[in-house]
């Protein structure tokens, strides 16, 4: 599929559910002695701080004239590094101090493997990030960490099983309609921020293809068996902004991360923006995220509820957090305080499964260090906690004090699998309409 590029302005504009530092406050309505008694928590993660998955020396050094200020990574191409491990084990113990708090485990817990369950995908990002969480999190315990050795695990990866021209004409009228209606104006502001920073008219890339990031043709790419690409000059731009993003993590200096510009966080945010929409493109398509989320649709259904077990860890990526949030009919929502508007590094889907009067619910938020918390990893506990945001689905009554019926998510997560498995029909379920 060819597309010519529409304006489009900024994503987080329309995103109107806009969460403030809540933290793991009690819900609105419900008294400091929460009635809904903690029994099961499972968290869908990203993984921390890594390195650019493009290395310096590549495209990289051919987009601009300052290619020896790239930042010198603590690790290899696409990998966790140091800070982000750091980062990833204050989190862990964050959780740990929320659980004992909420009385789910016992200080110095050693669960058993039915207690607990760690689950990642098999790149070193992914298996890294879950160990790191777990010397947070259970610093006197044996946490084994499940993977598979030298193979990519489709429970994580966004990958493509329909095949028919209904999909990939569904997919294509979505896309269209994201940009026209969602979009607009945002890469307009966002490319002359990028263009500055990079001295992009100086580079060698621009020397050899004279193209501006601006007015380009994004064509995309449905094809069964791999993840949904694009290709075009926003891929590009990509490939630069993400490298930028996690640089300003690491760098104490942020005029020295942007190549020696004062951009201030308004100019950050412009560069955050251009992965955003490339993400929100490939993976918030409804029909694509439906199909490429059913795997981990059915792991979160098969984890919620599971007899004896108390807490679950599952690390993968921004894609396979963003394909699953849109599956489900997740409404729109703006994360404060953070760079990445809608996958940050290290969002937490948070599920706790809570009883009350012999009834059972879930509570669902999004859980996050701020992109201050990320660059100064200050240490977490009960008065200094990571960002939170309550989410909403689509179509399910949620009650008074913020909490579903564990039967209807349950459901959600059911009928978003079975639509994802019939997605060659090119039909999406009434909660997505």
């Amino acid at each position: 599929m060819t597309m010519k590029r529409l304006p489009i302005f900024l994503t987080s504009v329309l995103l109107v559910l806009s969460c403030n530092d809540r933290s793991f406050e009690t819900p609105a309505g419900v008294s400091a002695d929460n009635p809904y008694k903690l029994e099961q928590v499972i968290v869908l993660s990203r993984h921390n701080i890594r390195s650019p998955l493009t290395r310096n020396g590549s495209v990289l050094d051919s987009l601009t004239p300052h290619h020896d200020m790239w930042h010198i990574w603590s690790a290899d191409a696409g990998r966790l590094t140091l800070k982000g491990g750091i980062s990833e084990t204050l989190m862990g113990q964050y959780f740990k101090l929320w659980l004992e708090s909420e009385g789910l485990i016992p200080q110095d817990w050693q669960p058993s493997r039915r207690e607990a369950y760690f689950y990642a995908n098999s790149l070193q990002r992914t298996v890294a990030t879950a160990r790191h969480f777990s010397a947070g999190f259970a610093p006197a315990a044996d946490i084994r960490v499940k993977y598979l050795p030298g193979k990519l695990n489709k429970t994580f990866l966004t990958i493509i099983t329909a095949d028919s021209e209904a999909f990939r004409e569904e997919a294509a009228r979505e896309r269209a309609q994201f940009m026209e209606e969602r979009l607009m104006d945002s890469l307009s502001k966002a490319y002359p921020v990028l263009e500055e920073v990079l001295d992009y008219y100086k580079s060698d890339y621009y020397k050899v293809h004279g193209k501006p990031f601006d007015g380009d043709t994004i064509e995309f790419f449905d094809m069964k068996g791999d993840e949904s690409k694009m290709r075009g000059m926003l891929k590009t731009a990509l490939s630069a902004c993400d490298a930028l993003v996690m640089q300003s993590y690491e760098e104490d200096d942020l005029s020295k991360a942007a190549f020696g510009h004062d951009i201030g966080d308004e100019g950050w945010s412009r560069l955050a923006d251009i992965v955003t929409i490339y993400q929100d493109i490939l993976f918030s398509a409804p029909i694509v995220s439906l199909n490429v989320s059913k795997e981990m649709a059915d792991e979160l259904k098969r984890e919620l509820g599971r007899r004896g077990r108390k807490f679950t860890f599952l690390c993968g990526h921004d894609s396979t957090i963003l394909s699953l949030l849109s599956a489900i009919g997740t409404e729109p929502y703006v994360l404060d305080n953070a760079l990445e508007r809608n996958t940050p590094i290290s969002l937490k889907l948070v599920i706790e499964r809570r009883s009350r009067d012999g009834e059972q619910f879930v509570r669902l938020r999004l859980v996050y260090p701020s992109w201050q918390q990320l660059r100064e990893l200050p240490a977490f506990d009960l008065q200094n906690p990571p960002m939170s945001c309550d989410i909403r689905l689509k179509g399910l009554d949620v009650n008074e004090d913020g909490y579903y019926r564990l039967a209807d998510i349950r459901n959600r997560l059911t009928e978003a699998a079975a639509a994802g498995r019939a997605a060659d029909s090119g039909k999406l379920p009434e909660y997505l309409k």
